[in-house]
């Protein structure tokens, strides 16, 4: 059992789903018996006031993985395109919303060159002397 100073008997965070940010806590259970202590966060549809911003000029897409219901269970990287490059990764554009949630294998077909270049550069900024 978790028991947060604010929020009690297993608070978990609440996540921007957008960047991953903690934005607050949710308390989850509601007696010390029961262990929801293997849950570290939840993801939803909660996005900080930094990620909004951003969506004026920007679209934000989001690896994930979902549940049965439909549900995020887990994201991995997200990428931030601006609103006039959308036509190099994409010929309809009226499908596209600001923040979109992608299968993570959809994902990674999409935009996989463009996350390893990313990864790339910064490999090669640190390992600059």
């Amino acid at each position: 059992m978790k028991l947060h100073s604010i929020f009690g008997i297993n608070g978990l965070a609440r996540t921007c789903l957008c960047c991953g940010k903690i934005i607050g806590y949710t308390p989850i259970g509601d007696n010390v018996d029961e262990d929801l202590s293997n849950s570290k966060q939840i993801a939803d549809a909660t996005v900080c006031k930094e990620c909004i911003d951003k969506l004026d000029n920007e679209t934000c897409f989001v690896a994930c993985d979902v549940n049965k219901e439909g549900y995020v269970i887990s994201t991995y990287d997200t990428l931030w395109i601006k609103n006039n490059g959308l036509k190099e990764f994409f010929k309809e554009l009226d499908l596209i919303q600001p923040i979109n949630i992608m299968p993570k294998e959809h994902f990674y077909t999409v935009f996989g060159n463009v996350i390893k270049d990313f990864y790339s550069n910064k490999e090669d900024e640190n390992n600059r002397t």
